[in-house]
């Protein structure tokens, strides 16, 4: 599995060498769509040249629950996030899902705690001084958001989604196999870049029992690689 970093300006500046049935696709959307889209897309175009020897972006289609997929199996399944200026794109032999959340200073957390977390959940976080609480919100709806992506199924499903924190497992009718949720802490030193000016973001990624991960970022049109975040929490499916 590789994970890559890249600020949306950043990727942005290079879509011009998309195709041109790609740029034209979202030419009906508002400015930040069409940059968010095509940074995706050239990020994508990228790591398809630099690890798989791919020219040029392969044909998709939308799948049952509209996650874009390639139409050939060959190709690497792939996964998209963005928060602010911040896009992160996961690929893996397998199905993957992401997320990626950049989190205000001033974020309140309280009536979203209430309304997704069960008696469970907020027992163990009425146990945590503030600052982690915080952080442990962040943690749990990365998590949250990266099995909806897993699954294509959309927000809908966000709170069928439960965890047991002291076992460090999740439960999820939607998500097969023997599956992992890592959830990392991202810092701006991390990038050495202007793309990540947060502290405190986090990224969540699934990935399967013994899969490694490497961890890469966008610089000047290259994909180098980079030390991976701090991982805060690596949640299992529960059996």
């Amino acid at each position: 599995m590789k994970i890559i970093f890249s600020g949306v300006d950043e990727a942005y500046s290079q879509h011009l060498l998309l195709p041109e049935a790609v740029i034209n696709c979202v030419k009906k959307h508002s400015l930040v769509r069409q940059k968010t889209f095509l940074a995706g897309r050239v990020l994508l175009n990228l790591a398809l040249k630099q690890f798989y020897g791919v020219n040029s972006l392969p044909k998709m289609f939308i799948g049952e629950h509209g996650k874009p997929e390639f139409f050939e199996a060959r190709y690497p399944r792939f996964n998209i996030s963005h928060s602010r200026n911040l896009i992160v794109l996961g690929l893996s032999d397998s199905n993957v899902g992401i997320d990626v959340e950049c989190f205000r200073k001033s974020f309140h957390f309280d009536k979203l705690k209430e309304y997704l977390f069960d008696a469970k959940e907020l027992t163990y976080f009425h146990g945590l001084d503030l600052d982690s609480q915080l952080f442990l919100f962040k943690a749990l709806w990365t998590l949250r958001e990266c099995l909806i992506k897993f699954t294509g199924r959309g927000l809908l499903d966000l709170r069928a989604i439960r965890t047991d924190l002291l076992n460090q497992t999740f439960t999820y009718f939607s998500a097969r196999g023997n599956l992992h949720v890592s959830v990392r802490k991202l810092e701006p030193s991390l990038f050495n870049t202007s793309y990540l000016n947060e502290k405190g973001s986090c990224l969540a990624f699934s990935f399967r029992t013994h899969e490694s991960v490497e961890f890469y970022r966008h610089e000047n049109g290259l994909l180098v690689s980079c030390e991976p975040p701090l991982e805060v929490y690596d949640f299992r499916k529960a059996n």
